[in-house]
């Protein structure tokens, strides 16, 4: 993904350079970027793991997910 954003962003990355910008600058940038995607993903595994949960213990036959503790 982010090798993508990078090929997509070539000409700003050359322009933010011409003007003096430094390479961690521009890295700041990119991380800045895809730090918010692993706090969503952070966030949204343990409340999607929950809801599954309970959403399969309404049914008559149970399976648990395999690997995880029961939180409830």
């Amino acid at each position: 993904m982010v090798s993508l954003s990078v090929i997509r962003r070539a000409k700003e990355i050359g322009i933010r350079k011409v003007l003096g910008a430094s390479v961690v600058g521009i890295v700041g940038l990119f991380v800045a970027e895809y730090a918010w995607v692993l706090l969503e993903n952070v966030l949204a595994w343990p409340l999607a793991y929950w809801l599954v949960s309970k959403w399969l213990a309404d049914y008559t036959y149970h399976i648990r997910l395999v690997g995880y503790p029961s939180w409830g």
